[in-house]
């Protein structure tokens, strides 16, 4: 009988605190999702090439709208794999050319990245750094963006945006 009162005491203190701090107890904070607005501009190279299955994803620049002077933002897209179908998903429309969207999105952690103009390049042979040499542009502009100059060696904020949470704007 005192082992079942017990029991139900620690099932009592055990709900009690779930209620409390579930998000803190399962270790998941709840993202604050901001809208953001504005021009996909660029997209990173390498997010294009790798390989991919179920869930993939865009690394875009975005140039917010509104302000006199540019401000950008890196924007991570997710979405389906759906390369081999007939019908492509609206997420292709992201890169067909420099147009306006709007995102549903959450500030990454950490909040912010460096814009590097270059990918980095390490020679397998030596093991040195060699991406000043290589100059292998890291982000392609987009039809219609090739003349926007992006804010290289300046930090970003940093945005992720869910599967189909993204819509043009006419």
């Amino acid at each position: 009988m005192r082992s079942c009162i017990r029991f139900r005491i620690l099932i009592l203190v055990v709900c009690v605190l779930l209620l409390i701090c579930p998000a803190s107890f399962f270790g998941q904070d709840k993202k604050e999702v901001v809208t953001i607005e504005g021009t996909v501009v660029a997209q990173d190279l390498f997010n294009s090439l790798q390989g991919c299955w179920h869930v993939c994803g865009f690394g875009l620049i975005v140039r917010l709208e509104g302000n006199e002077n540019p401000e950008f933002v890196f924007v991570s897209v997710a979405f389906m794999d759906d390369r081999y179908l007939d019908n492509k998903g609206p997420h292709w429309k992201l890169i067909e050319k420099s147009s306006n969207w709007k995102f549903k999105a959450w500030l990454n952690d950490p909040p912010t990245i460096l814009l590097e103009q270059f990918a980095t390049v390490v020679d397998e042979e030596t093991g040195k750094d060699i991406t000043e040499k290589s100059q292998l542009n890291r982000w392609i502009p987009l039809k219609g963006s090739e003349n926007v100059s992006l804010p290289f060696g300046r930090s970003l904020r940093s945005y992720s945006v869910g599967v189909g949470k993204f819509t043009p704007i006419k």
